[in-house]
């Protein structure tokens, strides 16, 4: 019984428990590098400033004059990538035009990615509110662990609150940008 009385504070407390903002900055390295393969050639040859995710590897690059800056481990939609269509768990391949960051009560903060573009609406994909995002706020302190699966709607989510303001800082400062989501290393600079 005092189990399952237990069972139960822990389930009133959990929503209470997600809108906490706590600070895990200092539990989350920078990159799973020993879990996520390094390409050989810097994925940011080519193109430009912008930011450069493989969806593949699910490794993301912020890029200034085509040289990488970060390198940040991501998780994808839970379908993998390829995405025509709203619902299909996938994350979206090509070039799109990145939002303005903003706050999200869900992530920490949400940098809108242009998907789909006219051309892709026009080919019948649909879809909505893709983005690059913070880990979700009940999972805030589990740092890697957020980027060891790939388990978002569709969107790129980072390990940490920190990285996520460290890319929003990034798109503010270099507007207009684009991202390039491409499904492996072997298309560089084919953009």
């Amino acid at each position: 019984m005092k189990l399952l009385t237990a069972f139960a504070a822990l389930l009133v407390s959990l929503p209470a428990l997600a809108a906490l903002r706590l600070d895990c900055s200092d539990l989350t390295p920078k990159q799973l590098a020993l879990l996520k393969r390094a390409p050989v050639q810097d994925p940011c040859l080519g193109q430009g400033t912008s930011i450069v995710a493989i969806a593949s590897t699910g490794v993301l690059y912020t890029c200034e004059d085509s040289r990488t800056v970060e390198r940040y481990d991501i998780s994808i939609g839970r379908s993998g990538f390829g995405k025509t269509r709203e619902g299909d768990l996938k994350t979206p391949l090509g070039t799109y035009l990145l939002g303005q960051p903003k706050e999200s009560e869900r992530f920490g903060l949400f940098i809108p990615v242009g998907y789909p573009t006219r051309e892709q609406k026009a080919n019948g994909f649909t879809g909505s509110d893709v983005g690059i995002h913070g880990p979700d706020r009940f999972f805030a302190c589990a740092g890697a662990l957020n980027v060891s699966l790939n388990w978002t709607q569709g969107c790129l989510a980072v390990a940490d609150d920190r990285f996520i303001v460290e890319i929003g800082q990034f798109v503010k400062a270099h507007s207009p940008l684009a991202i390039h989501i491409l499904d492996s290393d072997s298309q560089f600079g084919a953009n």
